[in-house]
């Protein structure tokens, strides 16, 4: 009986996952590129402003609030659970109309720039730009733009290092690209 009940509720949670799991196509967003991969739960808030480029994933769980505008660009990783935001509420502005904020939205463009990791869980804020083949470690806040080939951790995320690899250009492999073609997870 206890085995009984048991698969109902996974049954139960499978169905739930699969009716909050959006789908989204290419007509969607500003523009989309070829081979990309939103993974289960990927949220993704006024998609009209947000450009994805080629060979992008983003993992589950992801949410993107691309109001004031996002660009992901070619070969981008975004992982599990991550937040990215362009926007925000304006909260100390003269004659503020409510509290604890203003209804007035503060709009800075975010860009993940070419082949950039980005850790799970982290937070990349309004008007960041994140450098080109940067990583940005699990967890991390961050809350200013980052310089190529950067390794960044922290809240607020601060340069730990630089990735000692500077020939990345000439690898011709994504890591997108090794992912199973017919899976439902890519962009159609």
């Amino acid at each position: 009986m206890k085995l009984f009940i048991l698969k109902v509720k996974r049954a139960i949670n499978i169905i739930r996952l699969a009716i909050s799991n959006l789908v989204y196509y290419r007509s969607d967003f500003a523009s989309c590129g070829e081979r990309v991969f939103l993974h289960d739960g990927v949220k993704i808030f006024n998609p009209e402003f947000l450009t994805i480029y080629d060979d992008v994933y983003v993992g589950p769980g992801t949410k993107i609030f691309s109001y004031g505008s996002i660009e992901i660009r070619q070969g981008a990783v975004i992982g599990e659970g991550v937040q990215i935001m362009s926007s925000s509420h304006e909260y100390d502005s003269p004659g503020q109309d409510v509290l604890p904020f203003s209804s007035k939205n503060v709009s800075k463009k975010t860009v993940l720039s070419e082949f950039c990791w980005i850790g799970n869980n982290s937070i990349i804020l309004p008007g960041v730009s994140v450098g080109k083949y940067c990583v940005i470690g699990a967890g991390s806040v961050v809350t200013k733009s980052t310089q190529d080939y950067g390794v960044y951790g922290g809240n607020p995320a601060r340069l730990l290092k630089f990735r000692e690899n500077k020939d990345l250009s000439r690898v011709d492999r994504t890591w997108i690209g090794e992912k199973n073609k017919n899976s439902i997870y890519f962009v159609r």
